[in-house]
């Protein structure tokens, strides 16, 4: 499949992944993303030129085969929320199950085609977006799962969220130049 597909797909994944977080946040109370203009399903409101752009394009370029990305990070007042336990938890969740979404409707689909090209893009599709899943529930700064931990859990932990906002993404990245992450979780898929 080409870069290009799965770049404009990537694109249309965080978007979907970024407006769905928008949207239960607006739902919960938060009006400033609306007014920001992020409660929308135009990528351009949700791409971030390094993390969406750069980023990937030198993953590629470097390694042939690592592609990692990220959104523009949203800014949520969870003072808003009536119950900021609760509903910090499903915000942060909504995101990396419309993912899982996402990858299910490919699988779906994939059955009404019988072309090798097509079930290879859909099937490529339907796994990038399953990583998204995963990799969103890592319980580390500044993916989701680090959200919901520290929703539920101690001050500690949402004490080094805040001091330390990108460590989760400067594992991954490690991880992922070293083809280590990638290993790991081609395993865990395996088990699933």
């Amino acid at each position: 499949m080409s870069f290009f597909i799965f770049f404009i797909f990537f694109i249309f994944s965080i978007t979907f992944h970024q407006y769905l977080h928008c949207f239960v946040a607006y739902r919960f109370g938060d009006v400033n993303l609306k007014f920001s203009g992020r409660l929308t399903l135009n990528p351009l409101k949700h791409i971030d030129f390094f993390g969406t752009i750069i980023l990937p394009l030198i993953l590629i370029l470097a390694t042939k085969n690592v592609f990692f990305g990220y959104a523009k990070p949203l800014i949520i007042n969870h003072y808003y929320f009536k119950n900021q336990k609760k509903q910090t938890v499903l915000l942060a969740l909504v995101g990396p199950l419309g993912n899982l979404a996402i990858s299910f409707f490919l699988v779906l689909i994939s059955y009404f085609f019988k072309e090798i090209l097509i079930l290879q893009i859909l099937s490529t599709l339907a796994y990038a977006n399953l990583l998204l899943f995963i990799i969103n529930l890592i319980p580390l700064p500044p993916f989701d799962g680090s959200k919901i931990l520290s929703a539920l859990f101690s001050a500690k932990f949402l004490y080094f969220c805040r001091k330390f906002p990108y460590f989760g993404l400067y594992v991954i990245l490690f991880l992922l130049w070293d083809n280590f992450f990638t290993l790991i979780l081609k395993l865990f898929i395996k088990f699933l």
